[in-house]
């Protein structure tokens, strides 16, 4: 009988350890941590400021033609509220995404994405860096982990999608921003500082 108890006692004690655990390596690695805002939220961007920082602000003038240079800085809240406001919503709602942010640091964007599965609230993690490249700003991928699960590549296509100025390159883990078709714009340079995204672009007419 005693026996039996301590068996018990000691199967009672592996269970709990084991759920302890369980809840410990979500609350440290799973469980949502930086603050997100949420997708059904009215994300106010000031469309007026925002077209104004894309007003060309030097230009230069030749036999050729005239070529309109400017220089754009996107704060963080700027960029987490583009993307809400041009990602599908349905798409975000299909993949239970609840939530978005973007913090960047130093020439890194880290984009905190929470999302649910079976009802438990978990948050992801993406990371970034920044160049330009004909005429195009690209957002290389490096990596993405929902706690220490790396997060696949093709992750970026599902959430994001193909467009007429984005396009998802899985084979080089690129996001391709490209507004020369549609716009005219050509992009020369793009880096993080300060919090920022900074963007170098122009604009040409030719004669």
């Amino acid at each position: 009988m005693k026996s039996l108890k301590k068996g018990f006692i000691a199967f009672l004690i592996t269970i709990l350890t084991i759920l302890l655990l369980i809840f410990l390596t979500y609350k440290i690695s799973f469980a949502p941590k930086v603050k997100v805002i949420p997708i059904d939220s009215k994300v106010e961007l000031n469309s007026k400021a925002l077209i104004k920082k894309f007003i060309p602000k030097d230009i230069d003038l030749s036999l050729n033609g005239i070529k309109f240079n400017s220089n754009v800085s996107l704060s963080e809240e700027e960029i987490t509220g583009i993307i809400l406001n041009s990602v599908d919503k349905n798409v975000l709602i299909d993949n239970n995404v609840t939530g978005i942010n973007t913090v960047i640091n130093r020439d890194e964007l880290f984009l905190y994405i929470n999302f649910e599965y079976k009802g438990i609230p978990l948050q992801a993690v993406l990371n970034f860096n920044t160049y330009a490249k004909n005429g195009n700003a690209i957002l290389h991928y490096n990596y993405g982990k929902v706690g220490f699960i790396n997060i696949s590549e093709s992750y970026l296509s599902n959430l994001i999608g193909d467009n007429s100025i984005l396009k998802v390159d899985n084979d080089n883990n690129n996001i391709t921003l490209s507004l020369s078709k549609d716009y005219g714009i050509f992009i020369d340079d793009t880096y993080f500082k300060d919090s920022s995204l900074n963007i170098k672009f122009h604009l040409g007419i030719n004669f």
